[in-house]
Formats: C-alpha cells, structure tokens, sequence
C-alpha cells in the first residue's frame, strides 16, 4: 500500500483543520496555488491527496482513491466529498462530486 501526504491550502482555516494532526507550512502573502506547490514540495508520500479547508470528505475517500489509482491508465482520481461553509452564524453543507 503506498504512502499517501495530503496537502490543504488554506488561509485563516486553524479551526476547519486543527481536528487533523498536521504539519503547518507558512506560506507568507501567497495564492492558493503556491500554497499547494510549497505543501506539495513538503510531502514524503507516494500519493498526494488535495483538499480544501472546508473539505469533509468521507473516510473512505483515500482508500477508494488508491484502489482506483491502481487501475490501468489511471493517473488522477478523484470522488465525491462535502465542503461545509461557515459564517453569519450558520453553517451549510454542500456535496460535491469529483471526476
């Protein structure tokens, strides 16, 4: 089974992803894309897994990426997972499907 690092560009998102044991990165003034080339360079995995801060997404949603992964021809992977959405004192979920 291969290793897998998950890479979560995110700005201000300490309490969507404090329940997760991670390593931070500072990334001072940078886009969400060069969040996620420096958290990218940082990995030791064999697989790189990107979510948002906001992402939920299942417990299986790794383990059936890298099942799929294994597939002839596969390169990227992807699946469903729930982005939840605070502010203005509520908070809504939103399903979302990958391709």
């Amino acid at each position: 089974m291969p290793t897998v690092s998950v890479v979560v560009p995110c700005l201000n998102e300490a309490t969507s992803i404090g329940r997760l044991p991670v390593r931070l990165l500072s990334v001072p003034a940078a886009s969400i894309p060069a969040q996620l080339n420096a958290g990218i360079r940082q990995t030791r995995g064999d697989v790189i897994v990107r979510f948002d801060g906001h992402s939920a997404p299942d417990s299986t949603y790794i383990p059936t990426a890298l099942v799929t992964l294994e597939a002839p021809g596969a390169g990227v992977v992807g699946g469903a997972w729930t982005t939840c959405v605070t502010g203005h004192g509520s908070t809504r979920t939103i399903s979302s499907s990958g391709a």
